[in-house]
């Protein structure tokens, strides 16, 4: 992950910005991923704020872990509820793996809960109602979803708990974080005997590595009703294994025998969630809901945002500060200048890769036509024996006057002076032949005749010519040195 640039705001030692979101704040941290405050850009100057949850750069290098992420974002992009947090989008780039949620302005019931400990306020049990209420309705939700083929996922999350409940200004409260959930149709991505989830809100079984259900999710949510109600954790120890320690040896305490007030109605449902036994426990959390039902005033959507409003002020502020301190991105570094300029980049890679590939295939066919087509050479036809001094071309007429100065040449008259017209060698230029020019006899060669006999009958006076083509010519255009020639005795000496 490439170093940020330093500046006066925002997260340190996290990247400016991954992908169109701008990181502005972290506002929460796992084991997994750190999410953070952010900021989409979008064409035209849009910004939205968004939460971004960005998987820890060391856990990148874990396949597993990416996959989980990634899974986390396909189950829930199909969980479409108001008390479910939507996942907008998710992505694996090679500088970070990362999705994005809608942004819940408010806490959650964790930091309400310490919130409400500070100022020394205690949470209206019409609102723990109503906020209790909305958790099953979206836990129902997960309960019963469905996949594009109608068939039930058997989706069960695994890790409800007060930190993965968000409650905004709004008043709605939502359920997040499906990082560890499991869907019946999933791959298998827990090794078997690997616990996963927070040990204070697991229930036994799972705690024990048997295999899970929706009723684990019962149990979380009796938990979190049990503490809303309470104001206090229920399994308080020094550290995750005193807590299993506990979870597992003892029943978890009535609510009623902490808080006199509590009605007795959410005493016997909470009670009927935290059964040990899972065949004796709350079967679903639609049962849950019916048990709460006229357990006693639901405070209303109004008055839960109240309170979040009031408990979570000063964080606004600070979150809000930040929003406008932050400075706006430039143009060219929006969300859809990125992409262009992604797209850009990546067009010009294209056209590299043709240009190289058009070199390369250049490079081979010029060397492919300047190497010797010696197959060419190997094929040509060789000249009948019988040819006459017309039909041969004029390197190899050159050749012939060369190498037997007895023998006349088409262009030499019978009788003629000792010089005798010899061919230049053609140019090299294929189109054109060199003009054929004069050339003295060497002193030293005597001028050969041929007296024929009175009584012997006439006779040709030069012997008949067979020419070899030449193994370095390609053709009689082809320029070069003249064709070699081998020449037969006349059967008439």
């Amino acid at each position: 992950m490439p170093a940020p640039p330093s500046r006066p705001w925002g997260p340190a030692g996290f990247p400016r910005q991954v992908g169109p979101y701008e990181l502005l704040l972290p506002i929460a941290a796992g084991g997994m991923a750190t999410v953070f405050l952010a900021r989409h850009h979008g064409a035209g100057g849009f910004r939205r704020e968004v939460a971004l949850k960005l998987l820890h750069p060391h856990l990148r290098l874990e396949p597993r872990v990416v996959e989980e992420l990634l899974e986390e974002a396909r189950l829930a992009a199909l969980l479409r509820h108001p008390n479910v947090v939507p996942v907008l989008d998710a992505r694996d780039d090679p500088e970070a793996t990362y999705l994005v949620m809608d942004y819940v302005e408010g806490d959650t019931v964790a930091g309400l809960i310490e919130r409400a400990e500070e100022e020394e306020y205690r949470l209206p049990e019409p609102v723990n109602l109503r906020i209790l209420r909305d958790v099953l309705e979206g836990l129902k939700a997960a309960h019963e979803l469905r996949g594009p083929n109608g068939r039930c996922l058997g989706l069960v999350h695994r890790d409800v708990s007060p930190q993965n409940i968000l409650v905004g200004v709004d008043g709605v409260a939502r359920l997040t974080d499906f990082g560890i959930a499991k869907a019946s149709s999933r791959l298998a991505l827990t090794r078997t005997g690997l616990v996963k989830g927070k040990v204070g809100y697991m229930a036994p079984e799972q705690a024990r590595g048997q295999p899970l259900d929706q009723r684990c999710d019962v149990w979380a949510a009796g938990v979190v009703a049990w503490e809303l109600f309470a104001g206090r954790r229920l399994f308080d120890s020094e550290n995750d294994i005193a807590t299993a320690v506990r979870l597992l040896g003892q029943r978890p305490p009535r609510l009623r025998s902490v808080r006199e007030d509590v009605p007795a109605a959410v005493d016997d449902a909470v009670a009927y969630a935290l059964v040990p036994e899972a065949d004796l426990r709350c079967p679903t959390a639609g049962e849950f809901l019916r048990r709460l039902s006229g357990a006693g005033p639901v405070a209303s959507q109004e008055d839960v945002a109240e309170v979040v409003s009031m408990l979570t002020e000063n964080v606004r502020l600070e979150r809000r500060s930040v929003l406008e301190q932050a400075p706006v991105l430039a143009p060219e570094q929006s969300g859809t200048e990125l992409a262009a300029r992604g797209v850009a980049s990546a067009s010009t890679r294209g056209w590299l890769y043709v240009a190289v590939a058009a070199l390369v295939v250049g490079t081979l066919v010029t060397v492919a036509a300047l190497w010797p087509d010696r197959s060419r050479s190997a094929a040509a036809p060789l000249a009948p024996a019988s040819a006459t001094r017309g039909d041969l071309d004029l390197p190899a007429r050159a050749a012939a006057a060369h190498l037997l100065p007895g023998v006349q040449t088409p262009e030499a008259a019978p009788g003629a002076a000792s010089a005798q017209a010899v061919a230049a060698p053609p140019a090299r230029n294929a189109g054109a032949r060199t003009p054929r020019r004069a050339a003295s006899r060497p002193p030293s060669a005597p001028k050969r005749t041929t007296q024929p006999s009175p009584s012997a009958p006439k006779r040709p006076t030069e012997p008949s010519v067979q020419l070899q083509p030449s193994p370095f010519s390609a053709g009689p255009n082809a320029g070069g040195s003249a064709v070699p020639v081998r020449l037969q005795p006349s059967p008439y000496k």
